[in-house]
């Protein structure tokens, strides 16, 4: 089967502009502030990706709403660095915020009748990405880009119901992994504040100055 059977590919070309929280940014009538998605917010290990960059000001219209991207959304850097085309990420989370993905990321957002736990951890194959590579061409100095018109006839290999199985178990290994790295990040971080207090306290008792500093 070919890519476009399956998914509907976007590319969002929306205007957009950096928007700052000091003040030295309006948001205009009819804008938004959305976070705006990169290949940097892809997980090296698990593909899964969290809108961690910075916040842009867009128009949403009623055409341009299919580029905000959804839960299961899956997204593929085609344009950049060599070493960077056909890296692939998938929200793996619901989406509460707007968010808009970076030029150089097309959305790939399977459609009903697809299973796109399967289709996110195929289009990860190592070999889809090599044949990505061979398509890519130069799009100026060390920029590659791949034609979205070609990578909607990709073929993508059938998803075979024995492998679905196996394919969604390992998923939900993967996020229950992550559910618990999440955790463990949190009580570092926890513990690490009740380390910077107990530390406070101990500059209050030898320089009284210097503690009035840190608050």
């Amino acid at each position: 089967m070919i890519l476009e059977e399956i998914a509907d590919v976007l590319r969002c070309q929306m205007k957009r502009e950096r928007f700052y929280r000091d003040g030295a940014s309006v948001k205009l009538p009819g804008q938004y502030i959305c976070k705006e998605m990169t290949y940097a917010d892809i997980d090296p290990h698990t593909g899964f990706m969290e809108a961690r960059g910075e916040l842009i000001r867009a128009e949403v219209g009623r055409d341009s709403q299919k580029y905000l991207l959804q839960g299961g959304d899956i997204l593929m850097t085609f344009a950049g660095g060599i070493d960077r085309i056909g890296e692939v990420g998938m929200l793996a989370k619901p989406v509460d915020d707007l968010i808009l993905p970076s030029r150089t990321l097309c959305i790939i957002r399977p459609k009903p009748e697809t299973d796109g736990i399967w289709l996110f951890y195929a289009l990860r194959d190592f070999g889809l990405r090599q044949r990505l590579w061979k398509m890519a061409k130069g799009s100026g100095p060390g920029r590659m880009s791949v034609n979205l018109g070609e990578l909607r006839k990709l073929a993508v290999p059938a998803c075979e119901k024995g492998e679905a199985v196996a394919i969604h178990e390992i998923h939900e290994n993967i996020l229950g992994c992550v559910r618990r790295r999440d955790d463990v990040n949190d009580e570092i971080k926890k513990f690490s504040q009740q380390s910077q207090s107990v530390v406070g306290l101990g500059f209050a008792k030898c320089d009284p100055y210097a503690a009035s500093e840190r608050k």
